[in-house]
């Protein structure tokens, strides 16, 4: 392409003549002038303009060269601003250009800014800069050097100063991450660009440095006008406890997009230039790091559908991950989907035809619409047209742009072959990298959810794609015979012996920790079976009984000890089985404590039988051979120990009588030891008899429910205006409706056995705790109530029913019902009841009271808030009701954080007795009832409507109703087939034709007006209207001073975080802000005016006046100029 030809008025050089400001285009006088003697209307082109004589640059200025095609060659002119697009350069004409006098141009510069790594260095460009900004003068006729020093010096000096603001406030990490540079970019800031008369100029940029270096410039902060959605949590709190099937779609997908957006937001320009994430990945961490997070993705989508143990399961969490991948995309967060669609293409799950068409028909549309978005096909057509009508907030799909900027890579030479940047390339980087950027301004509102977070990070099993396929295989065998006997597939082969494989390791595992103990033992057994050792101590020679297990002395390799208790007492830390069984039943002191720890935590290092052999070994010791020494043993030892192992015994039968009547085996062995030792002692014949009586009364009765001690309080009345026969919700009290769910939860809780919760996890031998799946049922319970009391009610009844449920929410807490505490927030705060809520206006009490009870619910929550709650008040023989997840999260915590045995040999009690601390305080809620009466219709109404909905009563219309409410609440299925049918009664009630003809002649209306706004608005061009300005100031304004002021804004002005600028005019102690705008209607007043504020706020200087330059002005807003003191100046079209 040849070189764009030089006019007399382009940049000057030998011969030619400096530039003058051009006229505006059009003679028409502006509409509505101010009649301020400094505001009047720019002259004509019939007007003189000023005489400039011929000066002569120096030959070493390097910006003096012409516009050569051996130096710039330019591409056709950019469409919407009118300015030449560079399409070949130097580094210097590139550096003429992005700081040109006649005007500025931020495209060029944003495009120069983000791409400059790839044709040059920081240092290089910096010392560019400053031989731009101390260019010399021309040389000729004084009073020509003067006009030129203030018309073209003064503005390239200000660009370059612009250009410094630029550099420092939108890629600061130019400088972060080079100490040496930064420094000597300071030292140049203060010593190299400081002229008279621009001293004010320098220090902004100096300050922008300093406060970046102190950390005030802090990332832009996005002003939020409405409150996150609250999160969906699940019942389990846990990461390590959590299951995919028991999050929320919604919640995961929302938490995904947190964790993604982070990641994306950290992506810098510089990454994406020379395909670094390829060729130096050292260069791209950010890019690279989005990369891997999507590639888990995938792998962890594959994995946990081909390791699901049945068929139901794997269909079921296809489904799942369906609904989180069009959740993301209802989030704008299209690169989650896409790794979701990406793990679905994988062969390893993309073959299972038969999970894919046993789909729910609603999950396959949803597929279809996720496939028809996402595709990859033309380039990524359809998802590009899609991109461009989503709203902020958005994470696009980064491969797309990775492939774009690889393409452009790959298809452009980085130079001509005459060593000329081609600037064409890094247009079409620049534009991808603009793309990306404009999506990384605005955060997501959404609140974090830590556990959760953790789970989708560091809890995710990713198997790599063999692995896959092999499982893959195991579910559906290669061919149509083995795709027939698939059908009926249950548990894949890979699993089954995978899951055999971890059952063989844990075997060696416990096998190599009691090593070293068993050698121990074989030795001991076989010096006795030898008769070469014989125990010889304080009661001299003792006999030898084979196989018992309590001859050792303490010491170090057997027992250890931390401390003393408050009685004094040698306090275990840990020991063999044999030895803390020996100080369960030691002869010199009781230990009640540790007999309950010990109990409650046994089943965690072995087993019932094991510790009954023990017990039964321990009660017959070896005896001293010497008659005189066995009555003092007897007395001293043996009947001691053997009344300590019959505490223990009664301690097990009071505690534990479900594990006698649960195992015939233990229950046998039991009885059969304590009829043996009944017959003939008549001191142990009363205590043993009490233990079979309570052994088979269990066995007859069951378990038998505590009871209260004395009377209960009286009930609180119904409202006055209530009906007792048929009494409503709104009805009661708020603290008789907690007593009342106080009782009916206590219902739940009281048949637990709190050891059941050392055993929440699937994969240690144990099935799941049931108590834990019938709390999470009645929570979820409680909230479809909720919902059903908030449905097609009106919203005076709602905030009444919300009032309720939020006093008596906090009457729960305070009845320390902790689990319906939990239950009513978590109900109140689900999506469907804050839908409903989102329409009316609640009191600032309620608000005040909601989200009090919200806090103490998050301190309940967390997994030791309950033990805190519980040790506070002085109310530790109280009822309690214990919301058992948080409590499931403490174990889990005490487990996953400590080791199970010491030195591989010693079983750790400390980690027991932790345990035992919350086990007991569970004990306590579970032994302890309410002692309140109990309202029949409040107790039935939560067990009717906490289970299902009320059922229909015959001819009852109110009771159908309500009952064809609460199904439409819990039943989507319903709920869509009622909106079908009401949209069908609305087709056949309207004519859509007639409907549809007007929204055409509408939109063909809009069509033509916007038109030929747009026009009008087109028919001036910027460089017209930047002209224009400058004529206006040179006339309005002799001798002032002008400055490019830039500022980060928050918000305060367009609403969300970017970069604003204007043009400051300095004259006689006044300052006007200058302003070009293609058109002007009432909104950009508005905005001006804001930008006016913004300035004088942050500035802490008065503007005299917004002047406003522009090819269009509405009739509005020049009436709201005029009364609000904005001065507008209208260029006409050139006729």
């Amino acid at each position: 392409m040849a070189a764009r030809p030089m006019s007399s008025t382009d940049a000057p050089y030998p011969g030619g003549a400096p530039p003058v400001p051009r006229r505006p285009p059009s003679t028409t006088e502006p509409p509505h002038l101010e009649s301020s003697p400094q505001l009047q209307r720019a002259p004509s082109d019939a007007e003189p303009k000023r005489a400039i004589k011929p000066l002569q640059w120096p030959s070493s200025n390097p910006y003096a060269q012409p516009d050569a095609e051996n130096q710039i060659i330019f591409d056709t002119d950019d469409e919407l601003t009118g300015l030449p697009r560079i399409k070949y350069a130097t580094l210097d004409k590139l550096i003429e250009r992005v700081t040109y006098s006649k005007y500025p141009d931020p495209n060029f510069l944003q495009s120069f800014m983000l791409t400059y790594r790839s044709f040059t260095s920081p240092k290089e460009l910096l010392e560019k800069l400053i031989d731009r900004f101390h260019q010399p003068l021309p040389e000729g006729d004084p009073e020509s050097v003067n006009f030129f020093a203030k018309s073209q010096q003064t503005p390239i000096r200000l660009r370059v100063f612009n250009m410094l603001k630029t550099w420092v406030q939108s890629h600061w990490h130019d400088f972060e991450d080079d100490k040496d540079f930064l420094q000597e970019f300071l030292n140049a800031v203060r010593t190299k660009f400081t002229v008279p008369g621009m001293e004010s100029a320098g220090k902004s940029v100096e300050d922008l440095v300093h406060r970046a270096l102190e950390g005030t410039e802090k990332e832009k902060q996005f002003v939020f006008t409405v409150p996150a959605p609250r999160s969906i949590l699940p019942y389990v709190r846990h990461p390590k406890n959590l299951k995919l099937l028991e999050l929320h779609p919604l919640e995961v997908a929302r938490q995904l997009t947190l964790i993604e957006a982070n990641m994306f937001r950290s992506i810098r320009p510089r990454e994406l230039l020379n395909q670094s994430w390829n060729k130096s990945p050292d260069k791209a961490p950010n890019v690279l790091a989005l990369i891997e997070r999507f590639n888990t993705i995938s792998g962890w989508v594959m994995t946990t559908i081909v390791m699901a143990d049945k068929f139901d399961v794997q269909v079921k969490t296809i489904q799942h991950f369906i609904e989180i991948a069009d959740k993301c995309r209802l989030l704008n967060n299209f690169n989650a989907s896409m790794a979701i669609m990406a793990g679905f293409a994988d062969s390893s799950v993309h073959r299972l035809k038969k999970h894919w068409s046993s789909l729910n028909p609603k999950i396959s549309d949803t597929l279809g619409t996720l496939k028809s978005i996402l595709s990859s096909d033309q380039n990524y057509k359809a998802f590009r047209a899609h991109l461009k009508g989503v709203e902020l907030p958005c994470i696009p799909y980064l491969g797309m742009y990775l492939t774009d900027l690889t393409f452009i890579e790959d298809g452009n030479p980085n130079t001509t072959k005459d060593g000329l940047v081609n600037f064409f390339k890094r247009n079409l980087i620049s534009q991808v990298i603009a793309d990306i950027q404009q999506y990384q301004q605005t955060p997501y509102n959404l609140e974090e959810v830590k556990f959760i977070q953790f789970y989708l990070t560091d809890c995710v099993k990713v198997l790599d794609k063999e692995k896959c396929y092999q499982y893959s295989l195991n579910i559906l065998p290669r061919g149509k015979k083995a795709e027939k006997e698939a059908v009926g597939w249950n548990a894949p082969a890979a699993y089954a012996s995978a899951t055999q494989a971890a059952k063989e390791q844990e075997e060696a595992r416990k096998k190599a920790q009691t090593a070293a103990v068993q050698e121990r033992r074989e030795q001991v057994s076989n010096s006795m079976s030898t008769g070469l050792q014989v125990e010889v101590g304080e009661y001299g020679e003792m006999e030898y009984l084979i196989g018992y297990r309590f001859n050792q002395k303490d010491s170090d390799l057997n027992i250890c000890f931390s401390g003393k208790d408050k009685k004094g007492h040698p306090q275990v830390s840990a020991g063999t089985i044999e030895k803390l069984v020996e100080r369960l039943t030691h002869h010199k002191y009781p230990d009640t404590q540790f007999i309950a720890q010990f109990m409650m935590t046994y089943r965690t290092f072995t087993s019932a039988k094991t510790l009954m052999d023990l017990l039964i070994m321990r009660y017959s010791p070896p005896r001293p051979k010497d008659p005189v020494q066995l009555e003092r043993f007897k007395s001293e030892k043996e009947v001691v120990v053997q009344f300590r192992i019959f505490n223990v015994f009664s301690h097990w039968v009071d505690k534990y009588q479900h594990e006698f009547a649960s195992n015939s085996s233990l229950s046998k062995t039991f009885i059969d030891f304590l009829k043996a030792k009944a017959i003939g002692n008549s001191n142990l014949k009363n205590v043993v008899q009490q233990l079979l009586n309570s052994i088979r009364a269990y066995s007859d009765e069951g378990r038998k429910k505590p009871l209260p001690s004395g009377a209960p309080p009286p009930t609180f009345p119904l409202n006055r205006d209530a009906d007792p026969d048929k009494p409503q919700l709104l009805d009661f009290h708020h603290e008789e409706l907690a007593r009342q769910m106080a009782l009916a939860s206590y219902e739940m809780i009281w048949s637990i056995h709190p050891e059941e919760l050392l055993f929440t996890r699937e994969n240690n031998g144990r099935p799941r705790a049931s108590i834990l799946s019938r709390e999470q049922k009645r929570e979820q319970h409680i909230q479809k109530w909720i919902l059903g009391e908030m449905e097609n009610q009106s919203g005076s009844d709602r905030l009444k029913k919300l009032y309720l449920l939020v006093f008596a929410g906090r009457a729960c807490y305070d009845l320390r019902n902790f689990f319906d505490a939990v239950a009513i927030v978590h109900g109140i705060e689900s999506p469907e009841v804050q839908a409903l809520l989102s329409n009316v206006e609640q009191p600032p009490n309620t608000k005040i009271k909601l989200e009090e009870l919200r806090r103490l619910v998050r301190s309940i929550e967390t997994p030791n808030g309950q033990m805190e709650l519980l040790s506070k008040g002085g109310r530790a023989a109280d009822p309690f009701i214990p919301y058992l997840a948080s409590f499931v999260d403490a174990i889990t915590e005490i487990e996953d954080g400590e080791e199970d045995m010491l030195s591989n040999v010693l079983i750790n009690f400390e980690k027991r007795r932790k345990l035992a601390l919350i086990l007991r305080a569970v004990a306590h809620g579970v032994s302890t009832p309410y002692n309140f009466l109990p309202i029949p219709w409040l107790q039935n109404l939560f067990a009717v409507s906490a289970g299902s909905a009320t059922p229909m009563r015959a001819l009852d219309i109110d009771a159908v109703r309500g009952t064809l409410r609460q199904q439409m609440a819990l039943d989507p299925a319903m709920r869509q087939a009622v909106k079908d049918a009401l949209k069908e009664l609305m087709r056949a009630d309207f004519d859509t034709d007639a409907l549809a003809r007007q929204q055409a002649e509408a939109k063909k209306y809009m069509r033509q007006h916007l038109g030929a706004l747009a026009q009008r608005v087109m028919s001036v061009s910027l460089p017209e209207l930047e002209s224009a300005l400058s004529q206006i100031k040179e006339q309005q304004f002799p001798g002032a001073t002008s400055e490019e002021w830039t500022h980060d804004d928050p918000g305060h002005v367009y609403g969300w975080p970017t970069k604003i600028s204007a043009n400051l005019v300095h004259n006689q102690g006044q300052s006007f802000i200058c302003i070009v705008r293609p058109m002007l209607d009432k909104s950009e007043i508005a905005t001006l005016l804001r930008l006016k504020r913004v300035y004088e706020h942050f500035q802490k200087k008065q503007i005299s006046k917004v002047v406003v330059v522009t090819g269009y002005v509405t009739e509005m807003a020049q009436n709201i100029a005029n009364h609000l003191g904005v001065a507008i100046f209208c260029c006409r079209p050139q006729s």
